[in-house]
């Protein structure tokens, strides 16, 4: 191959059609066919401080080439590229953990810091191959660097076309509830004159507690358990104030004047919507009562609204979890996977003293990490496939008011610590704490698992793993609290 083929394949498969990922592999294909080589890598960094990474390889072997590929994801610890010295001569030879091979330097200032690490079948390379890269660095360089500009765009592209078709975000056009609540508050305190309010909600239990308030500091506690609280329950009627069971419960707070109604739905208690004055006495008549039973109505639609939606929030939750399990079922010897993921999330959380309600919300990412799966069965691309089901699965998520913590854990469980992951390459604390939680429990339970390509890992070299990874796929903390446990919850 001359030194003009080679910038002419570069330039045609720049200007070629289809995803840049793809015409990246094109090229190394080229490369890898037309120079006679046995291997062909492209390695990047990102950053003067970081290693070179594993981006695109090629390779033959005597029953022809097989398939360019980009760095696995199970592969990428091995696929740092570990050298005493850059190279500073063009086609060096440098030692790898692979062995020698002739090391080129694609360098675009401000775009692309790369390395073509070639040699042939004999572990050299011959003078033509040398003579036609050495050739055409620049032009090599510059098409590697446009790819892969173009390559990141596509993948944000595909990221935010997966999450806009996949997440309606049904709650995201209506108003939020507290928001609501309190504008209604504003404008009860104004119509009746009265200077501050409150509405109290009904919790899973029936328990009661204030929601919102105006004019209220938050060390006001208003009591309004039905024993022993402030107001007599066993009189409440739709549309009529609640009776004061104890005035000195009122006026130890503060309260001069109080009228409250109560909010019920078809008979059942929903909270308490309550009017307070505090420097006067009130003339809560007749025109505040009805002034105060037109918003406690909107109030009730509105809490009894969030109730059928919590319900139905719930229902589409399980539909999810079942249809991430059919996921699993469908791969032989990965039944049971998601559910060793939450399993371990759930432990490394709790250990972690995370908040309960974010401790269910990992148990239930890890049962739903992988849901975007589901979402793409059809794929062709199995790397697209990889990079996009992390957004799509959010998507999925984010249709529904769940936990935050629950759909950025599912966002971001392929994220790396030290910024190697996908979809947004984020790093440290970029990674919400539940993402780089659920990253680890991830990964322990996959290799636990084991497919039909690799034997299950053995729990004592899953342990292993997960301690050489500490501060380049895991976030340290998250090792140092998971290791303990992992004995226990991948048995």
């Amino acid at each position: 191959m001359r030194p003009e083929q080679v910038r002419a394949r570069a330039l045609e498969w720049l200007t070629a059609s289809g995803p840049a990922e793809a015409r990246t592999a094109g090229l190394m294909t080229s490369l890898g066919q037309e120079l006679a080589l046995a291997d062909c890598r492209l390695y990047v960094r990102d950053g003067s401080a970081s290693a070179y990474r594993l981006a695109q390889t090629w390779t033959s072997d005597t029953s022809g080439s097989r398939r360019p590929a980009p760095a696995a994801e199970a592969d990428r610890h091995e696929a740092q590229l570990e050298l005493a010295a850059v190279p500073s001569a063009p086609l060096e030879t440098v030692l790898t953990q692979s062995g020698p091979l002739h090391a080129l330097r694609l360098e675009v200032p401000g775009s692309l810091d790369a390395m073509l690490l070639v040699r042939d079948a004999r572990g050299g390379l011959s003078r033509g191959a040398r003579r036609a890269l050495v050739a055409d660095t620049d032009v090599l360089a510059a098409v590697v660097a446009e790819l892969r500009r173009e390559g990141e765009l596509e993948r944000d592209l595909a990221t935010t076309t997966a999450r806009a078709e996949t997440s309606r975000r049904l709650h995201g056009s209506a108003v939020e509830l507290d928001q609501f609540l309190r504008l209604l508050i504003e404008l009860a305190v104004s119509a009746t004159n009265s200077e501050a309010g409150f509405v109290a909600v009904a919790g899973p239990r029936g328990e009661l507690a204030v929601r919102a308030r105006v004019g209220l500091s938050d060390e006001v506690d208003i009591d309004l358990t039905a024993q022993t609280g402030m107001f007599d329950w066993e009189l409440a009627q739709a549309d009529a104030p609640l009776l004061l069971r104890d005035p000195a419960q009122a006026a130890a707070l503060g309260f001069r004047s109080v009228l409250a109604l109560p909010l019920q739905e078809r008979g059942v208690p929903l909270g308490v919507f309550g009017l307070v004055t505090m420097s006067r006495p009130a003339a809560f008549g007749e025109q505040s009562l009805h002034l105060l039973s037109s918003f406690a109505d909107q109030i009730t639609l509105m809490l009894d609204n969030q109730r059928v939606f919590a319900e139905f929030t719930e229902r589409y939750l399980v539909v999810l979890e079942g249809i991430a399990a059919a996921v699993d079922a469908r791969r032989p010897g990965t039944a049971g996977y998601s559910s060793t993921v939450a399993r371990v999330a759930a432990a490394v959380s709790e250990r972690m003293a995370l908040a309960p309600q974010d401790q269910e919300a990992l148990r239930r990412a890890g049962l739903l990490h992988d849901i975007g799966l589901a979402a793409l069965p059809g794929a062709r691309d199995h790397y697209a496939v990889d990079v996009e089901h992390p957004a799509v699965g959010a998507g999925l998520l984010e249709t529904v008011s769940v936990s935050p913590v629950l759909v950025s854990a599912v966002q971001c469980h392929h994220e790396w610590y030290d910024g190697w992951g996908f979809p947004h390459g984020l790093r440290g604390d970029q990674i919400p704490p539940g993402g780089r939680i659920l990253a680890l429990a991830a990964f322990a339970a996959d290799m636990r698992t084991g497919d039909p390509a690799r034997a299950a890992w053995s729990v004592e070299r899953v342990i292993e793993e997960v301690r050489t990874r500490a501060g380049s796929q895991f976030d340290p903390l998250v090792v140092e609290a998971s290791v303990p446990l992992l004995s226990d919850v991948l048995t």
